[in-house]
């Protein structure tokens, strides 16, 4: 007898994941929709955090060649092993609402016009305290106002259609820390996105921002941009870029010179108190079953 076909693959790429790997597996474990594979693609990892989870669920599918890649290189492998007809991804760092899955795949379902499919965020810290939400847009047309600017889309929640993702890969090798951006950029024009706005998703930020990364980043960032705006003659938003990118860097600067991290939104008390109690839970729960 064949193996079943799962519905969604989801791909968590590795890199020393640590102790918040266990979190980010148990929260993919504890969802309502089971309808899945989870594509767990070791980067060459060194702190035996893989091995520790004790996996033996099989949904699970452990990838591993001994190899560090990076990040856009084994989101396209997940992309090329991926059974399911739906690909979402998450980092090895953060958490799911355990009804992230259902009410993705729902709006898919009653959404066949959308490619790709966020949700809203929250952000928790180092040590999984609530930090913040992030910006938010929810239609294609909010998403993608302001390109020059960037796309309000948190990388991590991103649930599609596979078809979408293998005609739409990342760019390899990947611009620094903005592969997400990139493909974002490269594909809004004949895409539509989406996003729900309920926070299916807590995002960890760190505490401490390394400042040269990011301004190595927001670089990255501006030289794709760039080059897309320059290829369409688009000279406007390619200004209108540049200006933001300044503008970007300086607000970085007084907050390094400051000491503090960017400033968050605020967290809803509903978002607040499930959140909570969410974490909690996931803390004592097993990372396999």
């Amino acid at each position: 007898m064949s193996e079943a076909v799962p519905r969604l693959s989801v791909a968590i790429p590795v890199y020393n994941g640590g102790a918040d790997l266990r979190l980010a597996v148990a929260s993919v474990l504890g969802q309502s929709f089971g309808d899945w594979e989870l594509l767990l693609i070791d980067d060459g990892s060194t702190d035996g955090a893989i091995e520790a989870l004790g996996l033996d669920d099989p949904r699970v599918r452990l990838i591993r060649d001994g190899a560090n890649r990076g990040l856009a290189t084994r989101l396209n492998q997940a992309i090329g092993l991926a059974r399911g007809e739906l690909f979402a991804r998450m980092d090895a760092d953060d958490v799911c609402h355990p009804e992230r899955f259902a009410r993705q795949v729902a709006f898919l379902d009653a959404h066949p016009e959308v490619d790709l499919l966020g949700t809203a965020c929250v952000t928790i810290d180092a040590v999984g305290r609530l930090s913040g939400r992030f910006p938010f847009a929810a239609s294609h047309a909010e998403i993608c106002a302001r390109p020059w600017r960037g796309f309000h889309l948190a990388h991590p929640t991103w649930m599609g259609r596979a078809t979408w993702f293998r005609s739409n890969r990342y760019a390899d090798p990947a611009p620094y820390y903005c592969e997400d951006q990139e493909l974002l950029l490269r594909t809004y024009a004949t895409s539509c996105f989406a996003a729900l706005p309920e926070a299916l998703f807590a995002y960890r930020v760190r505490g401490r921002l390394a400042w040269k990364k990011l301004f190595r980043a927001r670089l990255a960032l501006f030289r794709v941009q760039a080059a897309h705006f320059l290829k369409r003659g688009q000279f406007g938003a390619l200004i209108l870029a540049g200006a933001a990118t300044k503008l970007r860097i300086a607000m970085d600067i007084w907050r390094a010179l400051r000491g503090g991290a960017p400033a968050a939104l605020p967290v809803g008390q509903s978002d607040r108190t499930f959140w909570e109690v969410w974490l909690q839970d996931l803390a004592t729960r097993p990372a396999s079953r």
